[in-house]
Formats: structure tokens, C-alpha cells, sequence
């Protein structure tokens, strides 16, 4: 889920136009699961998930004692507890464990040792029963004494709630093991439990969650280490099959032609213009998203055909004038590059 805006505040900048490709895919069950938030991933195919559900309980391991990230998936809402500890025993009173519970009306991350963190707001707990997908994630990391939760994108930028361990309570962490996830099963037929693998994905992965993937794209030999330290920046070798092939196909689109030069300059005008065909096109979407708002639209032009790859065109230009907007929308099992050709987005 992203908007997309563009920039404004630059005194230069009359609108933002960029190529914006996409192709849509999907895996089948046997494959890797495709998470296109965290490239560093590691994900443990989904049919592995499946075949850890007794009744409402499921139990599996970690990949590597002490760190890693477990993502509950849901598409029914139930409250669920979701405990990492050093025994499979669940009564082991010697065992170190932590626990996060997701409530309709909190979430906690409690230790054994005491130490604690939660919320209630509204966004932060258990999501209302939309017949959507939901994600909520536990990142621990033992090295530095590091756990975390979060809603949807598997990323620190969507970190709810973190909890900082103590160097002695890090060190137990470090034997952390075993992953046992209940859900609430208060009025589930037993046909539900049977089926609930439909419902409710368990992915995990053997690394934590510790920076944000870098957006942005930069020439091969523009990239340094510099990059790669502060993960401002990748290079296109570092993308991955799909997001290079479109990579190479937009990189050298250009829009000012020697048969029109002009070009950018002459949809400005447009733009600015009552009379042009981009300004009537525009106020005619202007009540795309419900109650009337000329600040949420765009022009949208397809380029080329359609080749399969996505629902719709595979290549798609836009054009977005100064402080117009997106709605947040959902673009899940996807990969996209989005190239400016014009102005600037942020």
C-alpha cells in the first residue's frame, strides 16, 4: 500500500510526469512466497504452514535460534497469541519466552522476565473483519536485545511497537526457538478449524526486520559503499528478475523528441489552460474517490498493448499536476519501477 505524490515545493517544477510499469504475478502453492516490501527475505514456502495446524494451535521453529521475523496472515479477524520461547513446552516454567497477543482492543509484547510494551489504538490492534488479508508481524533480533510488531508491509517504517531488552534478558533471547501461534477459536464450527490454513498464513523468515529497503534505483557506477551502509540507494544488478526486466525497458524512454521537443512544455499548457484537454479531463475525474477533489487527480495514458503480464497495460505514463495525489491503493503481488520523466515525486 503506498500514495504516490509529487513534489511541490520546488519553484521549477510545473507538474510531475512519470512512466509508472507494473506486472502482476503469482506463484504457485508449491513455490516462495513473494513478499515485495523486504528484499532480504527469506521465506519459507506457504504449503510449510499449512501442515503445522492442530485445531487452532500451530507450532514450528525458527530458522536460526534468536532472530528472525514470523508474519501472521489473516482473512477472518481472530484474536490470536502468538509465543516465542527456548522449550517446545509450552508449561516449561524455566523456558524464556515472549509473547504478543492481538486483541479487538489491544496488543501486548510481554517477556517472562516482566518487561512489557502495548497499545489500544484502533489501528494498532486487531483489524476489523473486511473479508481482507491482514498482516501482523514479530521481528526479534537477540544481538541487540531488539523486538518489534507491526501492521501490513514487513518493515521497520510500519513498526508499531518496540521493545528494548536488557543485555541479560538479550542473551535468553538468544535461545529463543520454538514458535507457537493460538488462535481464538470462540464460536468456530469445527469445520472452520479444520479449514484454517484457508484462512490464516504463517510465514517466517531467519532475519529480522532492521532497515527499510532502499527505493530508489541508481546507475551501476553511481552505486558505492556508502550506499549499501546507510541502504539509501541499489543498483539495478541488485533487482530482482521481474523489477530489472522492466528496469531496461523504461530506463531510456524519453519524452521530448526530435519530432516534438517540446513535448513536456506543451501538456503544462494543457494543463493550466480551461479550455486545454488535459484541464477538462482532469475536472471531469475529479469525483473519481467519492466526494468531489480536484487535488486527487491524474491523467493516465497506456502505452503499448496488453501482453498478460499485469490485469491491465504492463506500461502506463502519468501525469500528475503540482500538489495533486493518490488515495492510498492497493497494489499487492505486484513489482513496479516508476521512473520520473518530469518534475519530481516524493
Amino acid at each position: 500500500y503506498f500514495p504516490i505524490k509529487p513534489f511541490v515545493n520546488h519553484k521549477n517544477i510545473e507538474f510531475t510526469l512519470s512512466l509508472f510499469t507494473v506486472t502482476r504475478f503469482r506463484f504457485h502453492a508449491s513455490k516462495q512466497k513473494h513478499i515485495d516490501t523486504v528484499d532480504v527475505l527469506e521465506v519459507i514456502p506457504e504449503e510449510d504452514s499449512t501442515r503445522r495446524w492442530t485445531t487452532n494451535k500451530y507450532v514450528d521453529t525458527l530458522v536460526i535460534p534468536g532472530q528472525g521475523t514470523v508474519e501472521v496472515c489473516q482473512k477472518a479477524a481472530r484474536p490470536f497469541v502468538l509465543q516465542l520461547s527456548s522449550s517446545p513446552d509450552s508449561k516449561d516454567h524455566n523456558a524464556y519466552s515472549i509473547t504478543l497477543s492481538v486483541e479487538k482492543d489491544e496488543v501486548s509484547i510481554v517477556t517472562n522476565k516482566g518487561t512489557s510494551n502495548k497499545t489500544t489504538e484502533s489501528h494498532h490492534v486487531l483489524q476489523p473483519d473486511d473479508k481482507n488479508w491482514h498482516k501482523y508481524w514479530i521481528s526479534l533480533f537477540h544481538e541487540k536485545g531488539d523486538i518489534r510488531y507491526g501492521i501490513g508491509e514487513m518493515r521497520p517504517f510500519f513498526t508499531i511497537l518496540n521493545v528494548d531488552l536488557s543485555e541479560d534478558e538479550a542473551k535468553l533471547m538468544k535461545q529463543i526457538k520454538h514458535i507457537r501461534v493460538q488462535v481464538d477459536a470462540t464460536g468456530m464450527m469445527a469445520s472452520d478449524l479444520n479449514n484454517l490454513n484457508e484462512r490464516f498464513r504463517i510465514d517466517k523468515a531467519k532475519y529480522p526486520l532492521l532497515f527499510d529497503p532502499p527505493l530508489a534505483i541508481i546507475p551501476q557506477d553511481k552505486y558505492s559503499l556508502q550506499h549499501a551502509i546507510k541502504h539509501s540507494a541499489i543498483p539495478p544488478s541488485q533487482l530482482e528478475k521481474t523489477c530489472l526486466h522492466l528496469y531496461e525497458n523504461i530506463i531510456n524512454f524519453q519524452l521530448n523528441t526530435d519530432d516534438f521537443p517540446n513535448f513536456t512544455d506543451t501538456i503544462a499548457k494543457s494543463i493550466d489552460n480551461p479550455n486545454g484537454w488535459c484541464y477538462k479531463t482532469l475536472q471531469k475525474k475529479a469525483s473519481t474517490f467519492g466526494k468531489k477533489n480536484f487535488k486527487t487527480t491524474y491523467l493516465r495514458i497506456t502505452y503499448g498493448e496488453r501482453d498478460g503480464c499485469a490485469p491491465g497495460h504492463t506500461y502506463v505514463i502519468e501525469i500528475w499536476p503540482p500538489g495533486h495525489f493518490s488515495p492510498i491503493h492497493n497494489h499487492a503481488n505486484a513489482s513496479a519501477i516508476i521512473r520520473v520523466l518530469h518534475g519530481r515525486i516524493f
